[in-house]
């Protein structure tokens, strides 16, 4: 019987030794499996291109380690591709991690494919039925901003046009965490074009509220986006000149502005003032 109770107490104890091991072990783990790339990023320098260009070459710091990022873009910004190196002991920059973010503008949908030390994540976001779409929001109503109440005298195929109107600002928000500078730029990009990659919109301007957002560490964007259209007054039915003015916030109150942008697509024949 006193061997029964002193092997139990072995075995109690081994108990108490092996269970918080194991649950200790299993905050390391998670630790360990929480993506470097959502680290706190400081110390940017740009060796090629500069926030907006299509091709990007730039190293910052993170967690005490230098990192540097080879990004390439297409023409429309609607698909980009990023490696990302980090500095080992030897001085020397390894691949750590690939990311590939793509626009699917006939589906709404901004996705993202990073592969960080072979463990692969895919994440898709919906633009969502676009507000600014008047084919899916029949009798939307359009009406002329003060500033434009005086039509200039643009025209269309040698026609007059009429002033902008406007329909009315529709909020939205958009998950923009772990993504690299120019991967945040194609998404701002998209939200700015109404995910229409025709429209023309300064990407200066963009790719340097995309560098804040990552600095800081934003990890969604808020805006809210308006949609104007001009007509031929001639072919009442044509639109001859598309419009969408957006303002980004870093937060949901939309109180903390970081830049807005205008974007615009007119058809081919159209002249302005």
């Amino acid at each position: 019987m006193k061997k029964l109770i002193t092997a139990a107490l072995s075995i109690a104890l081994c108990l108490e030794v092996v269970v918080p091991t194991v649950m200790l072990a299993a905050p390391n783990a998670l630790e360990a499996s929480v993506s470097q790339l959502s680290q706190e990023k400081q110390n940017f320098i740009f060796l090629e291109g500069k926030p907006g260009d299509a091709h990007l070459v730039y190293t910052y710091e993170s967690n005490g380690d230098t990192y540097k990022v080879e990004e390439r873009a297409n023409k429309d910004f609607t698909e980009v591709d990023s490696t990302i190196y980090v500095k080992n002991a030897e001085g020397e920059f390894v691949k750590h991690a690939t990311q590939n973010a793509i626009i699917d503008t006939q589906n709404s949908l901004f996705q993202v494919t990073t592969n960080e030390n072979g463990v692969t994540e895919t994440e898709t976001q919906n633009f969502g039925v676009d507000p600014t779409d008047l084919s899916t929001i029949p009798n939307i109503p359009m009406r002329p901003d003060r500033g434009d109440l005086i039509t200039p005298f643009d025209s269309y195929m040698g026609g007059a046009v009429s002033a902008w109107y406007y329909g009315s600002w529709v909020d939205g928000s958009s998950k923009i965490e772990r993504y690299t500078v120019t991967a945040v730029t194609a998404l701002l990009i998209g939200l700015a074009t109404a995910a229409n990659p025709s429209a023309a919109v300064a990407t200066s301007v963009i790719g340097t509220m995309a560098l804040t957002i990552v600095q800081d560490q934003i990890p969604l964007v808020y805006y809210k986006r308006r949609y104007a259209e001009k007509k031929s007054l001639v072919a009442t039915t044509v639109i001859v000149g598309s419009k969408w003015d957006t303002i980004f916030y870093s937060n949901s109150a939309r109180t903390n502005e970081l830049d807005r942008t205008t974007a615009t697509k007119f058809l081919s024949g159209y002249v302005a003032d």
